[in-house]
């Protein structure tokens, strides 16, 4: 008997070798967990019972959060967590017990590293046509997502064409600089460069880079994939109930100082791109004037002469802490506007910013 447990034992650790290791459940956590339940139940203003959520549609709603783009998950195993899932997860919650929602994630993050090597793969395969006819929609949220594994690995295929183009036809990252004239910048608009095979490999490189740091940026600690699923839960009940995290609790109270340093933008994660939402009037983008609502930071660097960090797909909180810095440094920002049109190489100088738009305010009339 002895020895078959050593046989099993050994097994296990076989196998565990070749996965990511799988988060647990801290006494933190599980605490955090179960509070968060219980207060829903007995504070939320519909009283409904943790047994009453639609747990099929809580798994969902975690994959979404996960990959909202749903270029990581198939269909069929999102299908396989909730019939694995839904009949027991409200137990599992009340417990205080993450191990599904840290499964669930395991495996997103093994995806996350298999189509970051698919994609550096294809960009050194010499075959990769960019002339070969496809359409990549940009906003993937309403859509499902691929039934299969082949399907991924079309839509992955038609992605990295699209990025490869975009690298190769965006505005030359030199060009746009702040001192560069507008004449110049709307010339450099309404000429196509020329596909060189210089430009192809630099393209190449600059992508494969951007694509090898993906699966990093993707990477959470273990009260992050808490925050991720728990938030998935309260959604349950209605959009605006929130579990914060103390790193959540800290950005919460930033905006109730109505004062931060930065380039005076409200940023928002739209499918793993950093999207501006609103520019602040009298803040350093609003006075520079070349953003515009919508356009996507692509990339960041600390200085004019800093090689810019790309950010897509970094998850958002990291990316504003690149973004935000001491008032007066220097900031680069390559910009994607959200028309399709080239893009933009801006220089800043970060500010002190008051959030005067989220201030109370109140006016008193003679009647």
């Amino acid at each position: 008997m002895r020895y078959v447990n050593l046989l099993i034992l050994s097994l296990c650790c076989t196998v565990l070798q070749g996965q990511d290791a799988l988060f647990t459940t801290d006494q933190t956590m599980a605490m955090e967990t179960g509070a968060t339940a219980a207060l829903m139940e007995r504070l939320h203003i519909s009283k409904k019972p943790l047994s009453s959520i639609d747990m099929d549609a809580l798994i969902v709603s975690y994959c979404e959060a996960l990959d909202p783009a749903k270029i990581y998950f198939t269909q069929a195993e999102v299908d396989g967590y909730r019939q694995r899932y839904a009949n027991s997860l409200d137990m599992y919650i009340q417990r205080g017990n993450l191990t599904p929602a840290f499964e669930i994630f395991a495996a997103f993050s093994r995806h996350a590293k298999e189509r970051t090597a698919f994609a550096v793969a294809a960009l050194k395969d010499a075959k990769l046509d960019l002339n070969a006819p496809g359409t990549f929609p940009v906003d993937r949220r309403k859509l499902p997502w691929p039934a299969d594994a082949a399907a991924v690995d079309s839509l992955w295929q038609r992605r990295i064409r699209l990025d490869l183009l975009g690298e190769l036809f965006g505005e030359d990252r030199t060009s746009a600089s702040s001192d560069t004239t507008a004449a110049a910048r709307s010339k450099n608009r309404d000429t196509v460069p020329e596909v060189t095979a210089e430009r192809l490999a630099e393209a190449r490189a600059r992508l494969t880079k951007r694509y090898s740091k993906i699966a990093g940026y993707l990477k959470l600690e273990a009260y992050e994939v808490e925050e991720v699923f728990l938030n998935s839960l309260t959604r349950q009940y209605d959009p605006h109930s929130t579990f914060f995290t103390k790193q959540s609790l800290e950005e919460f109270e930033i905006q109730m100082r109505n004062s931060l340093c930065g380039i005076g933008a409200t940023l928002q994660d739209d499918e793993g791109y950093c999207t501006i939402k609103e520019i602040m009037p009298g803040g350093p983008l609003a006075l520079d004037g070349r953003a515009k609502t919508d356009d996507r930071i692509i990339a960041v660097g600390q200085s004019a002469k800093d090689e810019p960090e790309d950010i897509v797909g970094m998850r958002l909180n990291k990316a504003i802490s690149r973004i935000r810095g001491k008032q007066g440094t220097e900031i680069r920002l390559i910009l994607e506007p959200h028309n399709g049109g080239p893009r933009k190489d801006i220089v800043l100088k970060r500010d002190q910013i008051k959030l005067v738009g989220q201030l109370a305010s109140a006016r008193c009339f003679d009647v």
